[in-house]
């Protein structure tokens, strides 16, 4: 056996498990022993004594009659011999007779034993088929079991033959001990469907035959939440359509089927799986849609119809030993996991369990739930199986107990901000929602990103930053400040002592932000800080078109039973359809992050058109009057290249003198060209007219689109 152990403390829960079982399965010892009948080992037994046989009698043969002891006359010693050879050979004619009389029983016993099999098979078979002929002449509706293995579904069929059927538990009080209790004397008709297992009520449902031929199932009010229908758990009686799929308790899912109804409508076919994604998309678990890669999707998929049988039977578990534990799935995307740039880029699933007493509330790794898992399986076969209640009541102490779990420090909200406008070297600042893992919204907080100088000095310009093509940044260093200045959550009271983490790009540490509670609803942070990039590379513009900064709010949980959670009541959900996770409310935010930014890149280049075409046609008011020379049209091309090469407003942040280059050459062209205009205001019209063929006789080296 090889026990995988990890060294990281995170998997220390993980660890100490392995080595726990491992200090098990080391205690286990193996005695092989081969099962065979005792006919076959008898013949086997025989035919080692034949061959032990055989070779004592070769041996005598080939001994000489001198090896033997010398007082032994010739005679005596050839008679000795002779009589050896013959007890051999009566033994082992005695064997032969033996095994072929084992033989021959065995045979025998072989050939009863096949023919008894299928005289049972036989039975069997033609029990299946007069029920089946007998389903399809009463075309009785009935329900059908899903299994995780195909070869299981269908398996066990409960026909709704009566008016009315119950489902509920086996051997409780008052309910039918055995399956052959379920069926009514008098009718000969079964009426009851008896089941085992966690969340199965003593009078679970019923099952209803209405004068139309449909059936309707009825649940007890108190067995509401632990029966789905379709995915959606009951509120009231509902008549089933042939389908439609059914979960009694926490693993017991059917399939309904109703013979009549199938002849009009083509009933589809359901599998285990396809069960446990409506299951999935009736709990809120679908929220990944097609953000995701193809395979990340279809593994999230697996892992979630996994973990939910799990975790409704740990439910079922903790509500049967009075733990007072509530447990549910969380889908956290890479968004919000605390992991560096570039890692951790798939959705994550987290169990998050909540004391129903105090409001406590933890978040476990998947694989710390399983192992969890087992340690509460035991625990509970060992409840099952105490006689005695004296025993049952006896305590276990916190370090046993796999429901227990120190406090720790609670994520109860996030807040992603986009980097997508410094890429192209605008401000953002907005007022962005805080919203916790279930995806309703708690607060607001007061954000701005903004390009500056290495100093940390921001510019007076708006656009003085802008660059129209993101990879124009590579090479160049790049400054920008990150600052938070308010901060509301309703419901946050001074015991929880909230603090705020980030980190940028891949920073190893986190920056923590402490948060002064008062009493005003309105949090002043006033938080400020210098992001430096000293060269920009590929992997830093990626990260700035495509990435973003998410802030973390953490909560420090005390042992108060009054100011555990934050309170969401109060403030409007967005999205209230959206629980678990809210990876569509994130990608809700950054379209309308992409958008905001795209209206203002639009803005912008308006902007520079409208600038652009305005000292186009100051530049050839001017040089209408140029008298015509090499060096005019030298000035002409140059003034051109100053105005449309889209390179020259692409320079870095790091300096203040960098960023009027190109408003200095402009200027410096447009002086040049006042000054000669100055002393060619008295040139004829023939040389206008020479001017304009000179023109139009030089080579088009730089073409000119006066509509861009």
């Amino acid at each position: 056996m090889i026990a995988a152990i990890s060294p990281a403390d995170i998997n220390y829960e993980e660890t100490l498990s392995t080595l726990r079982y491992a200090d098990r399965a080391k205690q286990i010892k193996t005695k092989a022993v081969i099962n065979d009948k005792s006919q076959d080992r008898v013949i086997r037994e025989l035919m080692e004594e034949n061959e032990r046989l055989k070779k004592q009698l070769m041996e005598i043969l080939k001994v000489p009659p001198t090896t033997l002891k010398s007082e032994l006359s010739p005679e005596e010693r050839a008679s000795m011999q002779e009589e050896m050879r013959r007890e051999i050979q009566a033994q082992l004619q005695a064997n032969s007779e033996r095994l072929e009389t084992q033989n021959q029983k065995a045979f025998l016993e072989k050939l009863a034993e096949a023919r008894r099999e299928a005289a049972i098979l036989k039975e069997v078979l033609g029990n299946a088929k007069s029920e089946k002929d007998s389903r399809s002449c009463i075309d009785c509706p009935y329900i059908s079991n899903l299994n995780e293995d195909p070869q299981l579904s269908g398996v066990i069929n409960h026909l709704i033959e009566a008016d009315e059927v119950t489902v509920g538990r086996q051997g409780a009080p008052g309910n039918p001990e055995t399956e052959e209790d379920a069926i009514d004397k008098l009718s000969g008709k079964r009426t009851w469907v008896l089941l085992k297992g966690l969340n199965i009520h003593d009078i679970h449902a019923k099952f209803r035959r209405l004068s139309s031929g449909q059936i309707e199932l009825a649940v007890v009010e108190g067995s509401l939440k632990n029966t789905k229908v379709n995915g959606t758990a009951l509120t009231s009686s509902k008549i089933l359509e042939p389908a439609d799929r059914i979960l009694f308790g926490s693993y017991h899912l059917y399939v309904f089927h109703n013979p009549k109804q199938t002849a009009l409508v083509n009933e589809k076919k359901v599998d285990w799986e396809s069960a446990q994604q409506e299951l999935a998309r009736g709990e809120g678990m679908d929220q990944f849609g097609q953000a995701m890669m193809e395979k990340d999707r279809f593994i999230l998929q697996q892992q979630l119809i996994e973990m939910m049988p799990m975790v409704r039977e740990v439910n079922a578990i903790a509500s049967r030993l009075n733990k007072h534990r509530t447990f549910e799935i969380l889908l956290l995307p890479p968004l919000i996991q605390q992991a560096l740039y570039g890692q951790g880029k798939t959705t994550k699933i987290m169990i998050r369990m909540t004391c129903n007493v105090s409001g406590h509330v933890w978040i476990w790794e998947r694989g710390k739930f399983m192992n969890r898992r087992f340690l509460i399986q035991e625990m509970f076969q060992e409840f099952e199986n105490e006689d005695h209640a004296s025993t049952r009541k006896k305590s276990i102490t916190q370090e046993d107990d796999p429901f227990w779990e120190p406090l720790e420090s609670l994520l109860v909200g996030f807040v992603p901000v986009f980097l997508q406008s410094l890429a192209y070297g605008l401000d953002f600042s907005d007022r962005l929602q805080i919203t916790d893992l279930d995806g309703a919204a708690i607060g607001w907080l007061d954000t701005a990103l903004k390009p500056c100088f290495q100093s940390g000095s921001l510019s007076a310009g708006d656009d003085d930053f802008f660059v129209d093509d993101p990879k124009d940044l590579l090479g160049k260093p790049y400054y920008f400040k990150v600052e938070l200045k308010e901060l509301s959550v309703t419901g946050l009271k001074s015991p929880l002592r909230p603090t705020l983490h980030y980190r940028v790009f891949k920073e190893r540490s986190e920056t923590i932000i402490p948060i002064q509670i008062t009493d005003q609803e309105v949090v002043s942070i006033n938080h400020s800080r210098l992001v430096t990039f000293k060269r920009m590379e590929a992997e830093h513009v990626e990260y700035l078109e495509e990435g973003c900064i998410t802030f973390l709010m953490f909560v420090e949980q005390s042992g108060s039973t009054s100011a555990t959670a934050v309170e969401t009541s109060s403030v409007e959900v967005e999205h209230p359809n959206l629980r678990r996770g809210s990876i569509a409310v994130l990608q809700g935010v950054d379209e309308q992050v992409k958008q905001n930014i795209l209206q203002k890149l639009q803005q912008i280049r308006e902007k520079q058109q409208r600038a652009r075409f305005q000292e186009l046609k100051e530049m050839l008011l001017h040089w209408r009057n140029l008298q015509p020379s090499a060096e005019a049209f030298e000035e002409v091309i140059n003034g051109l290249n100053a105005l449309f090469d889209p390179k020259l407003p692409c320079t870095s942040n790091c300096d203040k003198s960098s960023l009027g280059a190109h408003a200095e050459v402009k200027t410096s062209i447009l002086q040049k060209n006042e000054e000669n205009a100055a002393t060619e205001e008295n040139a004829s019209k023939k040389k206008k007219k020479q001017w304009s063929l000179n023109i139009s006789k030089v080579p088009n080296t730089t073409p000119l689109n006066l509509r861009d």
